[in-house]
C-alpha cells in the first residue's frame, strides 16, 4: 500500500505513507531540520504546485490534512487534480480542513480560556491573539476559509464524483487512523471512480 501525504508540513507519518512537501526551502542546508529531513527515507522534497512526482493511477490513497486552505482556490483544485491523476481506480483521498462552519456555531464562546474545550487545543496567555478563531482560521499562511460547500467544489473541479463525509475500506482505515486535529477539521472523502 502507498499513500502520499501531500503538504506534509511538520505532520510526517510513517510508511506506508510518504510525505511530500517544500520544507527545505525553509532551512539552511548546514541546519539540523534540513539534514532531519534528508534521513527521512519517506519524504520527497518537492514543490506540489508543480505537479506530483508519481505515475498515474500508482497509488492507493492520498492523505491532505490541513493543507488545501494554505492554497488559493485555483492552486487547490489543480493539486487536487494531480492528486486524481495519481490515485489508482477506486483510491482514495481524504481532505481535512479548518472548519469554517464549526469556527461560526462556537463563536459565541471563542475565548482562551475556552479553546481547548472547543478546539481540543489551549491557547496559552502569551499568545498575542484573543480567541481561536483569530489563531488558527485566520492563520497567517491561510489563504481560504472552506466550508463542506466550498472543499466539495474544490474537489469536484479536481475530478472526482464521488465524493462523501465518510468512506469505508482498508487504504480509509489507514488514512482515518492519521486524521488530527478533529474537533474543528471538516473532512471530506474523495474516491477515484474506474
Amino acid at each position: 500500500m502507498q499513500i502520499l501525504n501531500v503538504g506534509c508540513g511538520a505532520n510526517r507519518l510513517p510508511e506506508p505513507f510518504i510525505n511530500i512537501d517544500s520544507l527545505k526551502s525553509q532551512f539552511n542546508e548546514s541546519s539540523p531540520e534540513y539534514k532531519q529531513l534528508d534521513s527521512e527515507k519517506n519524504y520527497i522534497d518537492h514543490d506540489l504546485r508543480e505537479g506530483i512526482p508519481f505515475q498515474s493511477s500508482s497509488v492507493d490513497g492520498i492523505f491532505a490534512s490541513h493543507f488545501l486552505e494554505h492554497l488559493d482556490l485555483q492552486e487547490a483544485w489543480k493539486i487536487v487534480a494531480e492528486c486524481h491523476r495519481v490515485l489508482k481506480p477506486n483510491g482514495v483521498m481524504v481532505a481535512s480542513v479548518p472548519n469554517t462552519s464549526y469556527f461560526r456555531e462556537v463563536n459565541h464562546l471563542d475565548t482562551k480560556a475556552m479553546s481547548g474545550e472547543l478546539f481540543g487545543e489551549q491557547m496559552d496567555e502569551g499568545n498575542p491573539h484573543t480567541s481561536f478563531f483569530d489563531c488558527a482560521l485566520f492563520f497567517n499562511e491561510h489563504k481560504q476559509a472552506l466550508t463542506e460547500d466550498s472543499l466539495w467544489a474544490i474537489l469536484r473541479k479536481g475530478g472526482f464524483s464521488d465524493i462523501s463525509t465518510s468512506c469505508i475500506g482498508d487504504v480509509a482505515d489507514v488514512l482515518l487512523s492519521a486524521l488530527n486535529r478533529p474537533v474543528f477539521s471538516l473532512t471530506l472523502w474523495a474516491v477515484k471512480k474506474v
